[in-house]
C-alpha cells in the first residue's frame, strides 16, 4: 500500500523531477540534442557524468545556443548579483539549510561571461556540499530530512568529480565511503550507489578484468534493486562510457547482457528500454558493415537505402528544434554543393513531430536531399520513438553515419571536418572556388 508521503520527502521529489527532462524536451550536451531512453527517468545519472548542468548554465550566460529548448526568460529586475552573499548558508534548522539549498539551485543570477557562470555552477555545489554536510552532522534529525540531505550531498560531489574538477573524484570517493558506514540503512545504501557510479566515472581508466567486473557488478545491483531508476540510470551511463571507447566489444557486449536482463522486468517500459539497449548495440556495431534502412520520404515515397549502392552516403538523423542539427547544416550543404557530382549523398532522418514544422523547414532552407519522416501513431510513435531511431538507439541528435560505395559504414561521427577530410579520402580533394555572397539558406545545387 502506498505511504503518504511526508514533506521532506515531498520536497525531494519536486526537486527531483525538476532535475530530470521529458521525453519532448531535450538537453545539450556536448554539442549534440539528447534524449534519456526510458521516458525521462534515467536522465539523472547520464546528466551528472556528461556535466549538462554546467553547460546549461554557460550557455544562459552568453555561449553559442545549441539546444532547441530555451528556458523560460526571467525578470531581469529578480536577479541578483554573483556575491559572497548569494552563498551564504543560514544558521537555523536542518529544514531552512536544506531549503536554502534547493532555492540556490534555481536561482539565475546576472553572469557575465562563460567564464563566471561555469564558476558560480561549481561554487552552487560546494556550497550544496558544505550545507547538507552541516545537516548530516546535526544530532536527531528526521530520517527523511538526513536522506534528502545524504542524496543532494553525493550528488554535488559526483556533479563536480565528472566535471573533473581538481581533487573532486577523491573527494567524492571520500564522502561516499564516510557515509558508507552510516548507521541508517537507507543513507548507507544511498552511498553505495554511489560509489557505482564513481566506478562507472572511471571507467576509461580501469583494466579490461576491473571493466567487466564493474558491468557484473552494474547488472547485479539493476537486478537486485528490482529494477530502480537509479541502477539503470548506471547502466545506461556505462554504455555510454563504453561506447565512447576505441574498442567498442565490451560495449556491445555490455549492451547485450543489459537488454537480456531489462527484457525480464514487469514494466512496459523497461521492457522498451531493452530494445532501444538493443539499438544502441546494434548502432556501435556498424563500423565496417553494411547499415539497413528504410522509410517513407516527407512527400510519401518509399525509402530503401539499398537503392544507393554505389554512392558515398551521409545517413543525418536530426531535428529542426536542434541547434547543433541546424548549426552543421551550413557544413552539410557546402559538402553536398563540392561531392554530389562525385557520387556523394545525404539522407535526412528527422526526428521532428510536426511534419508541417519540417516541411516549412526545408523549403524555407532549401534543403536539397532526400529526407524521411516517420509520422507517429499511438500503435507506431514518431520523433525519438520512431521506427528508424529505434532501430539503431540513437539517443543523441546529431548522429552522422557515412558510408562508402561499397555500402561499409566508416564513421559514426562524419561532422564537421571530419565529414570534410573522410570525404576528400574517399571521394578526392576539391578546388576550392572563390567565395560569394551566398548565404546558408541559398540553394545548394541539385545535379
Amino acid at each position: 500500500m502506498e505511504q503518504p508521503e511526508s514533506h521532506h520527502m515531498l520536497r525531494s521529489r519536486i526537486r527531483w523531477s525538476m532535475t530530470h527532462k521529458s521525453t519532448h524536451q531535450p538537453s545539450m550536451s556536448r554539442n549534440v540534442c539528447t534524449w534519456p531512453v526510458v521516458a525521462g527517468k534515467f536522465v539523472f545519472a547520464v546528466a551528472l557524468a556528461t556535466g549538462s548542468q554546467f553547460s546549461a548554465m554557460a550557455q544562459e550566460a552568453g555561449a553559442p545556443p545549441a539546444a532547441a529548448a530555451k528556458p523560460a526568460p526571467q525578470d531581469p529586475l529578480k536577479q541578483e548579483e554573483v556575491s559572497d552573499a548569494l552563498y551564504a548558508i543560514p544558521k537555523g534548522s536542518a529544514d531552512d539549510i536544506l531549503e536554502f539549498l534547493e532555492d540556490l539551485q534555481q536561482k539565475r543570477p546576472r553572469l557575465k561571461s562563460r567564464q563566471q557562470a561555469i564558476e558560480h555552477a561549481i561554487r552552487v555545489q560546494k556550497t550544496i556540499i558544505e550545507g547538507t554536510g552541516q545537516v548530516l552532522a546535526m544530532p536527531k534529525v528526521e530520517l527523511d530530512t538526513a536522506v534528502e540531505a545524504a542524496e543532494m550531498h553525493l550528488q554535488a560531489h559526483t556533479l563536480l568529480a565528472s566535471a573533473q574538477i581538481d581533487g573532486a573524484q577523491e573527494a567524492a570517493l571520500a564522502a561516499a565511503t564516510k557515509l558508507k558506514a552510516d548507521t541508517r540503512k537507507e543513507i548507507s545504501d544511498l552511498a553505495n550507489q554511489q560509489l557505482l557510479m564513481l566506478r562507472v566515472l572511471s571507467a576509461p581508466t580501469l583494466t579490461a578484468q576491473e571493466r567487466a567486473t564493474l558491468s557484473a557488478d552494474i547488472l547485479k545491483a539493476i537486478e537486485t534493486t528490482k529494477y530502480s531508476e537509479e541502477s539503470i540510470g548506471m547502466g545506461m551511463q556505462l554504455a555510454m562510457v563504453l561506447e565512447s571507447m576505441p574498442e567498442t566489444g565490451p560495449a556491445v557486449d555490455f549492451l547485450g547482457d543489459l537488454a537480456n536482463l531489462l527484457d525480464k522486468a514487469d514494466k512496459k517500459e523497461i521492457k522498451q528500454a531493452a530494445e532501444q539497449v538493443r539499438g544502441m548495440a546494434r548502432r556501435i556495431n556498424l563500423p565496417g558493415n553494411t547499415m539497413v534502412l528504410k522509410g517513407t520520404t516527407v512527400d510519401g515515397k518509399p525509402f530503401d537505402l539499398a537503392s544507393l549502392k554505389g554512392k558515398v552516403v551521409l545517413v543525418d538523423f536530426w531535428a529542426t528544434w536542434c541547434g547543433p542539427c541546424i548549426a552543421e547544416m551550413p557544413n552539410l550543404k557546402k559538402a553536398y554543393e563540392a561531392y554530389h557530382d562525385k557520387g556523394f549523398e545525404v539522407v535526412g532522418v528527422s526526428l521532428d513531430d510536426s511534419k508541417e514544422d519540417l516541411m516549412a523547414f526545408l523549403k524555407e532552407k532549401n534543403v536539397p536531399w532526400t529526407t524521411l519522416f516517420h509520422e507517429g501513431t499511438e500503435e507506431a510513435p514518431g520523433g525519438w520513438s520512431s521506427p528508424q531511431a529505434a532501430y539503431y538507439g540513437i539517443s543523441g541528435i546529431p548522429t552522422c553515419i557515412l558510408i562508402n560505395a561499397e555500402g561499409k559504414v566508416i564513421s559514426l561521427e562524419a561532422r564537421g571536418e571530419n565529414l570534410t577530410n573522410e570525404l576528400a579520402k574517399l571521394l578526392g580533394p576539391v578546388k576550392e572556388e572563390p567565395k560569394d555572397e551566398t548565404t546558408d539558406d541559398a540553394p545548394a545545387k541539385k545535379k
